[in-house]
Order: C-alpha cells, then sequence, then structure tokens
C-alpha cells in the first residue's frame, strides 16, 4: 500500500467516524433540549 493511498484510506475513515460523532452529539442535544422542554411545560404559568 502506497502511502498516498494510506493517507486516503485514513482520511476516509476519519470522515466516517467524524460523521458518527457528529450524529451523536445532535442526538444528545435533542435528547437534552426535550427534556428542557418537558420541564417548561410543567412550570407554572405567569400572570401577564
Amino acid at each position: 500500500m502506497s502511502a498516498d493511498a494510506a493517507k486516503d484510506h485514513a482520511r476516509a475513515e476519519f470522515e466516517k467516524f467524524s460523521e458518527q460523532q457528529k450524529i451523536e452529539r445532535h442526538k444528545k442535544a435533542d435528547e437534552h433540549i426535550a427534556a428542557l422542554v418537558r420541564e417548561a411545560k410543567q412550570l407554572p404559568k405567569g400572570r401577564r
């Protein structure tokens, strides 16, 4: 395997890893936002 092919392979693998990490971060953020929204709905309504 040439050095260029190895670099291309490593770059492609890192792209897959990076995309997976991004999906995980978005999933955790969505769960956190959903929890905050549920909590906000339980707060008492203020008088206007």
